[in-house]
């Protein structure tokens, strides 16, 4: 009678087995890892371009009323009808007077601005709503809010008055179109080693080296009621 062989694995052979396999995960594990981080650089990528794309549209619509005096209003404009706060090594501000209809004269506001300014690594664009009641008010009970973010992941944003020559100028009769510069931030580090990065936003230079990728955005936006022919 034959006896059945009760041999296994050498020890040998269960080392080689288990050095396979780790090579196996680590690949497997590696290949995951450069998918994952690609993958993620392709989303912060839409983010911050979404988001750009979607504050600039907000605030073209605003600027495009800007000087709009209703038919039926009696009362003037104040002037100028394009406030500009050109903030020196800062991110600028802008205001937008114009009618909204007979009864509601508007002061449209937007700046960046930080939650927490000691530890945000980025802006975000906020608006406010000003209503006029013999005097400026951003109440909800009249009609007006305060500032509210818009959108996130700001890093600079810069506005030019420009004439009809594309010469700088502060005479809102004067101002043929608006320059708007932005410079955007992604949420997360996309760069395997920090990368010198050097934008020029209008008047401002931003430097900055590191890992987070950075695009920047600029459009012209030509206000419909301010021009003069």
């Amino acid at each position: 009678m034959k006896l059945k062989s009760n041999k296994g694995l050498t020890l040998v052979e269960v080392l080689i087995a288990v050095v396979v396999s780790s090579i196996v995960m680590a690949a497997m594990f590696f290949t995951y890892d450069i998918f994952q981080k690609s993958y993620k650089g392709i989303v912060d990528r839409s983010v911050i371009s979404q988001n750009s794309r979607n504050a600039i549209s907000i605030m073209i619509r605003d600027m495009r009323m800007a000087g709009y005096k209703d038919f039926n209003q009696t009362d003037p404009l104040p002037t100028p009808t394009i406030i500009h706060t050109n903030n020196n090594n800062a991110p600028d501000e802008i205001q937008i007077i114009y009618d909204e209809n007979k009864n509601d004269r508007v002061k449209i506001a937007y700046k960046l601005d930080k939650e927490n300014p000691a530890t945000d690594k980025y802006y975000f664009l906020a608006k406010a709503r000003y209503v006029w009641k013999g005097g400026w008010t951003n109440s909800t009970s009249q009609g007006g809010y305060p500032f509210e973010k818009v959108a996130d992941y700001f890093e600079d944003m810069q506005f030019a008055l420009k004439d009809s020559a594309g010469n700088t100028t502060t005479q809102s009769n004067n101002i043929k179109f608006i320059e708007i510069y932005t410079i955007m931030k992604t949420p997360n580090e996309i760069h395997k080693q920090p990368l010198a990065q050097r934008f020029i936003s209008d008047n401002r230079t931003i430097l900055k080296t590191d890992k987070y990728l950075r695009e920047d955005f600029f459009v012209s936006v030509y206000p419909r009621n301010i021009i003069k022919n």
